[in-house]
């Protein structure tokens, strides 16, 4: 086995412990997700190619203690579409860019012959949420709640997520949750088999942890096989939702609810 890996960035930080490598989020306020994130994360999914053998489980979780993600950055958006500087066009090929990118990064988490682990506890919304359905095993303290908030915005979830909420739960819920645009415990989401484990406030990180070292013990190779087995999301529907994405992000309702949002702090989500 080679040296332990360790990282500290502006985004993220990880380091490993015999075969598990920890993915802590550690952006201020809430994880936001902008484009420092997924160059840091491409720098993960590098570590976690090269060291497969090393390497048999990866946890995620959070340093904020508002929760693990607010998902995407729409200061950052907001402030794309509104840019005097670029095109309609360049600004189109901007976020078409990102979009893809996240995917890639997400689609990569999905598919790793390792187990990941989401460690989750209080607001897990948006592309947040996203990324937790990207792990194999989530868990979520009793102070988590989930959500898609992105209809009050004109928008819709871009980074995989209702793809991969499809293979877990009924239509019902899906529907009622992107509809609403409300939270849900995480109760909830364990009745509905979103999550595996919902456990006590401050405990999600240590519980990880013990599923994690019996994880990481496994074969990569029939990790491998056994999650080409579940996987999470069609292919052609994740291919959908970043069309029906990037038809809806540059339209005048978006561009105001956005240029509210930034502009008052009451109308954050995950407040």
């Amino acid at each position: 086995m080679k040296p332990n890996v360790e990282f500290l960035g502006q985004r993220l930080k990880w380091s490993q412990e015999g075969k598990v490598l920890e993915l802590c989020l550690l952006r201020d306020p809430l994880n936001e997700i902008d484009e420092l994130f997924l160059d840091e994360m491409e720098i993960l999914l590098d570590v976690l190619h090269e060291e497969s053998n090393a390497i048999g489980c990866l946890i995620m979780y959070s340093s904020r203690t508002k929760g693990f993600s607010a998902g995407a950055d729409l200061k950052a958006l907001h402030a794309g579409l509104i840019s005097n500087e670029l095109t309609q066009c360049e600004k189109a090929k901007r976020v078409s860019s990102f979009i893809n990118r996240i995917h890639n990064i997400f689609d990569q988490l999905d598919n790793l012959p390792i187990t990941v682990i989401s460690a989750v506890h209080g607001f897990c919304f948006g592309g947040g949420f996203e990324l937790a359905l990207t792990s194999d095993i989530i868990v979520a303290d009793s102070s988590t709640r989930f959500a898609f908030p992105e209809m009050r915005l004109g928008i819709i979830p871009c980074f995989g997520g209702i793809p991969r909420l499809k293979k877990l739960t009924g239509c019902s819920f899906i529907n009622d949750i992107l509809l609403t645009g409300k939270s849900v415990s995480s109760k909830k989401a364990f009745e509905l088999g979103i999550i595996a484990y919902c456990v006590p406030e401050g405990r999600s990180l240590e519980i990880s942890r013990k599923l994690a070292k019996h994880a990481s013990t496994h074969e990569v190779a029939s990790i491998k096989a056994l999650k080409s087995l579940l996987k999470k999301a069609d292919p052609s529907d994740l291919v959908l939702e970043k069309k029906l994405f990037l038809e809806m992000v540059f339209s005048q309702t978006v561009v105001d609810r956005l240029d509210k949002f930034v502009k008052n702090e009451t109308e954050r989500p995950y407040i």
